[in-house]
């Protein structure tokens, strides 16, 4: 089913796909889920991370059967549309298991535990966890940006194909999604796009909602798009913000998003649809402004085309930005001593040859492998486990100061070849047995049936196979048939093994299954007969190894075959008879012990800027957390452990986590304090003699880690810390005064005389006179320069300005008069320059006078030029807002009845208001500052302008800045 660009414009030219909204974004599968794997890569960085999975759980209500879950790694969220309709914004997201270990045990009480299957994982065998999401979307207050999220605490419906049986997988689909929910929201919470809701601009977002749209023939399982599609955004803008209807699955709202092809790629992963009744607001500034509003900050919508059936329209792609960096491949498969070259490039594809490189483990410090240039080589000792992963690390720093980090993901693998399962149980008449199999570094499998070639094994394709059990086994009880994956030229291979079974094996042999290290140390047998040891049980064992007549197994020097041995028992019964048994050995490399920290000797809280702060709910009180370990085993706690580091209050509750794309405690969350993994822009208290949020550990036991608590209340708060080691215990912090600390809140207080305003005259036609100081007149600075542009520089002592968020209007308007043919006329416009700016763009953009839209347009309509878009000289300082005042002799007055019923034409009605800005200050409070003329039936009115300030706590201060600088308190109350 061709969706074309011909397509879609036909379509569009028959009916307005924007259904009453401004404008509409459409990002495709392809591109979301790229963002998503880097953003996953960049959270082994910040230890945003979900850790692996380790533990046991039951696979049953009844517990009859339990699976071991060892290490259990969960790759990047992908979404998939499948199942997407218009009327809502669920879609499916996968999670690839990209390494682990996954054992199956089979208990009850008619039959001995057994092992039924065990085997390695790898990302390319397809084992996944799967669930329906809703996406959803927050905006966050400080600095009005929406974000559209994947919070997959909201999953249902969870189920992982690591077991067929629906009840099963949904199970250990249950249990998976038990362990992310237990993360703070950084850790489950994925960004998908940023949209900024403070822009000025006339096509800027004000207010969105989402839906998601599967792609035309992505419901088929057959078809070659199956799952995609496209999250679109609907987006009230600043001159069309009264927001539309929603389209209804089953309608005719097309798909955006066009199929064209070139080279075999698809040409557009993005659309935007700009609405044909904002055609008067349409350039290409505007449309720039548009595009990198709807994106997070590292990426941009280019290599656009343009068309206009009815509506504007713009495909195009979603590509990093030019200095954003990204480490390719995001996660890379590494034999044990092998090596992979990993490479960083920019935005603009260019390689910086000053990157700077970087390699450290995740869970094993002591095997991280190396890396130069990008080439990473991989640990040459795997210390006991199957897959060591490591975070690789580029990094550089632009002339202007600023560091660029990305991040990728190499797995140590101990084999080639994996294989799935590795071994498995089989009754005869049981089902069929698929394996998988991989190769690290990619290659061709070919499969075998080794003797005694028992039942039949096929080559299904891309690297699988599926073996068919024999019908019997004749007169044996037990046979252990073996299979062989091998490459072409035979230089790599593995063995995976179906254990036979034709009778019940009724022995118990203890312990069922047993994990033994190459090299190390033995493991002893005992076969029970209705609970009561067998002392004369025959041993035999199949596989490397040896096994004593007293069933003491003692493990190969060296792996040279399979990676497992099954122990085999025999009791003896009468009349010659046998009660046969069995157990598995599973085989881990360990040339070297791995090393593990064996205690806490220290965990201490610090707070190196003082323990009170604002209640403000965005400063910050930095607490840095430092343990230290043993010293015999010159060991830290590891990035996994790490990454596990909460603090709790009194009542032992861990404190949330600060939102991603938040920076302090909304307004009205009802949270009295939270912590913040990251730093903002408001700073910290500054007690006396302190300088630094940080310390630097005095030896290599030590690790620490600054978490950022916030405060919403004015209550004294006690705090501890905790972390969960490797072993699953807790550790806590508040065994010692050192780790234990108390927090207090004030409340911000405003102070009435810290605001300064200064009026300075930037432009006027022609000069007013020199006051006379015997009869001086305020108002010679605009009866004699009827053309001027006045600035308002607004300021708070105390603390210089951050963020700027405008209510409604961005400019005011006034007439000398409301006559028809009145042209003497008085606008404003502003300037902000934040302080402590994230973006660093403040001091380029402050000397930009932005202006409503809606009064552009209006001068659009009376054939007015457009005012300055920048002061040439002067302009705010930082932390500063400056209103502008212009006055002109020379503007026709507009009157709504003007508009003919065109909506986007009622000027007056929006412009005819004061502007209200709220501000926050450097330390985080919030100030709104009201500015607007005078009332109209005042003298002069046009001309001067009222200002009045509502402090955090209700307080409102009127103050007035006229023809000099002087500030006059008209009211307090």
């Amino acid at each position: 089913m061709s969706n074309s660009v011909r397509d879609i414009l036909a379509k569009m030219q028959q009916a307005s796909p924007t259904l009453g909204w401004g404008a509409i974004a459409a990002l495709s599968r392809a591109d979301l889920n790229l963002m998503l794997e880097r953003r996953f890569a960049a959270s082994y960085l910040d230890f945003s991370f979900v850790p692996p999975l380790s533990g046991v759980y039951p696979l049953s209500a009844g517990g009859e059967t339990y699976v071991i879950f060892d290490g259990i790694m969960l790759g990047p969220p992908q979404l998939s549309f499948e199942s997407s309709t218009l009327s809502d914004t669920a879609v499916v997201v996968n999670l690839t298991i990209i390494a682990g270990r996954y054992t199956k045990i089979q208990k009850n009480a008619l039959a001995p535990e057994r092992l039924l299957t065990s085997f390695n994982i790898t990302r390319e065998m397809g084992f996944r966890v799967e669930m329906d999401v809703d996406l959803t979307t927050t905006v966050n207050e400080v600095d009005g940006r929406g974000s559209i999220v994947c919070d997959l605490t909201l999953a249902r419906a969870v189920r992982c194909n690591l077991e067929i049986a629906r009840s099963s997988s949904e199970y250990i689909g249950e249990m998976i999604r038990r362990h992310i929910i237990a993360q703070p929201p950084f850790k489950h919470v994925s960004l998908l796009s940023l949209l900024d809701l403070n822009g000025y601009g006339p096509l800027n977002p004000r207010h969105f909602a989402i839906r998601t749209q599967a792609a035309p023939g992505a419901r088929d399982p057959g078809s070659a798009n199956h799952g995609d599609g496209a999250l679109v955004i609907f987006m009230g803008v600043a001159t069309r913000n009264d927001g539309g209807t929603l389209p209804i699955d089953g309608g005719n709202f097309p798909y955006l998003i066009p199929d064209d092809r070139a080279n075999g790629q698809l040409r557009y992963s993005a659309t935007l649809v700009i609405a044909k009744e904002l055609e008067l607001f349409v350039d290409e500034a505007q449309i720039g402004a548009l595009r990198s509003s709807v994106l997070p900050p590292e990426y941009a919508f280019a290599d656009d085309e343009q068309h206009q059936p009815h509506d504007f329209v713009l495909f195009g792609k979603v590509r990093l930005t030019n200095r954003s960096l990204v480490v390719e491949p995001l996660i890379a498969d590494v034999q044990r001593n092998g090596s992979h070259q990993f490479t960083a490039r920019l935005g603009d594809e260019t390689v910086n040859s000053d990157m700077r490189w970087v390699v450290n483990s995740v869970n094993t410090p002591q095997s991280s492998g190396s890396v130069s240039a990008g080439r990473f080589t991989a640990a040459g000792s795997m210390t006991g486990r199957s897959v060591l992963p490591s975070v690789v690390t580029a990094s550089y720093a632009t002339q202007d100061g600023n560091e660029h980090v990305a991040a990728a993901i190499a797995l140590t693998r101990y084999e080639k070849v994996t294989v799935a399962p590795l071994v498995c149980v089989r009754g005869i008449g049981a089902e069929a047995v698929e394996f998988a199999a991989t190769v690290v570094g990619g290659g061709d499998l070919n499969w075998e049936l080794l003797e005694p070639k028992l039942g039949q094994l096929t080559d299904i394709g891309n690297g699988r196979a599926r073996y068919i059990l024999p019908p019997d086994l004749g007169e044996l009880r037990f046979v252990e048939q073996k299979i062989r994956a091998y490459g072409e030229t035979g230089d790599y291979e593995a063995h995976a093994s179906v254990i036979l079974l034709n009778t019940p094996h009724a022995l118990e042999v203890e312990p069922a299954y047993a994990f033994s290290e190459v090299g190390g140390g033995s493991v002893k047998f005992t076969a029970f007969v209705e609970g009561d040891e067998v002392d004369d049980a025959r041993w035999s064992l199949l596989g490397s190894g040896e096994i004593s007549a007293e069933g003491l197994f003692t493990p190969p020097a060296q792996m040279t075959g399979p990676e497992f041995a099954i122990v085999h028992c025999e009791a003896p019964l009468a009349a010659g008879r046998s009660l046969p048994g069995f157990a598995v050995v599973l085989f881990s490399e360990a040339e070297i012990p791995r090393l593990h920290w064996n205690s806490i000797i220290r965990f201490d809280l610090k707070l190196n800027r003082g323990a009170i702060c604002y209640a403000n709910g965005m400063q910050q009180l930095p607490v840095l957390v430092e343990i230290e370990t043993d010293e015999s085993s010159l060991v830290p706690i590891s990035d996994v452990e790490l990454a596990s580091l909460g603090l709790y209050d009194s009542d032992n509750q861990m404190l949330p986590f600060i939102a991603p794309g938040q920076e302090g405690i909304e307004r009205g969350s009802g949270i009295a304090y939270a912590v913040n993994e990251r730093g903002n822009r408001f700073v910290r208290p500054r007690p006396a003699g302190i300088s630094s949020d940080t310390t630097i550990p005095q030896n290599n036991n030590t690790r620490s880690k600054t978490l950022y608590v916030q405060l919403a209340t004015e209550e004294t708060v006690p705090l501890y810390a905790a972390f969960q080691g490797e072993n699953n215990e807790v550790y806590r912090s508040n065994g010692s005064n050192a780790g234990k600390i108390e927090l207090n809140g004030v409340d911000p207080q405003i102070d009435s005389k810290g605001y300064h305003i200064e009026r300075k005259r930037h432009w006027n036609d022609f000069p007013p006179p020199k006051p006379d100081p015997v009869d001086p007149n305020p108002n010679h600075d605009w009866d004699y320069s009827p053309n001027s542009i006045d600035l308002h520089a607004i300021a708070y002592a105390p603390a210089r300005f951050a963020t700027l968020k405008i209510e409604n209007n961005l400019s005011t308007v006034q007439w000398e008069s409301e006559h028809p043919d009145e042209m003497f006329f008085s606008y404003t416009g502003f300037l902000f320059y934040p302080e402590n700016d994230p973006t660093g763009d403040g001091e380029k953009t402050a000397k930009m006078i932005s202006y409503d839209p809606y009064f552009l347009a209006m001068l659009k309509a009376l054939y007015v030029s457009q005012p300055p878009e920048k002061l040439e000289s002067g302009g705010p300082s930082a932390g500063e807002l400056v209103v502008s005042v212009h006055r002109s002799s020379s503007t026709p007055i507009w009157h709504d009845s003007m508009a003919d019923g065109d909506r986007n034409r009622l000027f007056r009605a929006k412009l005819d208001f004061p502007v209200t800005y709220q501000l926050r200050d450097v330390e985080g409070n919030l100030h709104r500052l009201t500015v607007g003329f005078e009332p109209p039936a005042n003298p002069d009115s046009r001309n001067k302008l009222e200002l009045t300030i509502e402090s955090p706590k209700g307080k409102r201060v009127s103050l007035e800045g006229r023809g000099d600088a002087a500030i006059s308190k008209r009211s307090s109350s």
